[in-house]
């Protein structure tokens, strides 16, 4: 059972705290059933869109429908990204990863998270419940979204469209330092 959590809106309508994305996806099994309502209720307090794709409980349930479900809505448009949460997040991650066209992180710290989106342009993240707690877990999300505008501003530039990303590091790093205000060197 999907439910989609809304974010609470200003008076001019705009999300409040500077949403980072229009919707996200999130999905866990009952070892991440906690850390997913925790996520899902960060998320929506800083005015972001969230569709729960599962589990609605800490009743033992099989994985793989929930992350399925969470993978497929970001690769059917509906969600920008996803977060899919187990007890290691290894079997979420595995299973986001067999949907076409996602690109699924394990993070378990917030250089991870950074990184990811820097170099790999990963469109889903993955954490394990019982590695990290709601702590750690707000910080890598914190993370995993900070590059979101930066990132659309090199996709959405012209000038710097072609091969963007992990098939041009030297473009994307190029775009990086002029956005920047500095030269990269050779």
């Amino acid at each position: 059972i999907m439910k989609t959590a809304r974010a609470r809106h200003s008076a001019s309508g705009a999300p409040r705290g500077g949403g980072i994305c229009n919707m996200i996806s999130i999905a866990s099994d009952h070892g991440g059933y906690r850390l997913k309502e925790h996520i899902k209720a960060y998320l929506t307090a800083k005015g972001i869109n969230v569709l729960d794709c599962g589990c609605d409980s800490q009743e033992s349930c099989d994985y793989p429908i929930f992350a399925k479900a969470a993978a497929v809505a970001v690769a059917d448009g509906r969600c920008e990204k996803g977060i899919v949460i187990c007890t290691t997040g290894i079997g979420v991650s595995i299973t986001a990863n067999k949907v076409n066209g996602i690109r699924c992180a394990l993070c378990s710290d917030p250089l991870c998270a950074e990184l990811t989106r820097r170099h790999n342009d990963a469109n889903m993240l993955a954490m394990g419940a019982g590695v990290i707690g709601p702590n750690m877990a707000e910080r890598i999300v914190d993370e995993y979204g900070s590059l979101q505008d930066l990132m659309d501003d090199i996709k959405n530039d012209p000038d710097r469209l072609g091969n963007f990303g992990v098939n041009n590091p030297a473009m994307l790093a190029d775009s990086l330092a002029r956005m920047h205000g500095s030269k990269r060197e050779a």
